[in-house]
């Protein structure tokens, strides 16, 4: 695979799920407008969201990706909420975030879900994380019979 590299499976996000569930409210439209799909910013590349204080097994599970991938600083970190049928279009790192990599932890999703760069593609599930070539455009199809739930991190890594 070239835009696509499986970091590891089987992480448990229950604790996760169980305190985004708590926290539906948190969640708001994304900046593609679609209504299948929510974004909840958990920090920027300098501030953590205050609103998003409640959540703290992200925080600590977006730690433990950037220890895995021996990464030197943490970016952006959000949760993308896809509903089923919806689809996520999301643009290259620009030239400002080129310096970090971009992660995915799939924390809730079925059979049924693909991330796409380019002409590669790959199915995602609960407790999988992924590297993505974020240096293309990339884009997330919920084709499940669920909402997903997958949290996206910027690390910048040595």
């Amino acid at each position: 695979m070239q835009y696509f590299y499986k970091l590891t499976e089987g992480v448990v996000t229950i604790a996760a799920m169980t305190a985004l569930m708590e926290h539906q409210d948190l969640f708001n439209g994304h900046t593609d407008a679609s209504p299948k799909v929510k974004g909840l910013l958990i920090r920027d590349e300098y501030h953590a969201n205050p609103a998003a204080a409640p959540l703290t097994s992200l925080g600590k599970m977006a730690l433990t990706i950037m220890q895995l991938v021996d990464g030197v600083q943490i970016g952006e970190v959000s949760v993308i909420r896809i509903e089923p049928g919806g689809r996520l279009e999301q643009e290259a790192l620009t030239a400002h975030n080129s310096q970090f990599s971009r992660f995915h932890l799939v924390l809730h999703g079925l059979p049924g879900i693909t991330m796409a760069v380019g002409d590669e593609a790959v199915s995602i599930k609960t407790g999988e994380a992924w590297w993505a070539d974020a240096k293309q455009p990339c884009s997330t199809t919920n084709k499940s019979t669920d909402d997903l739930f997958v949290m996206q991190m910027d690390i910048r890594v040595k």
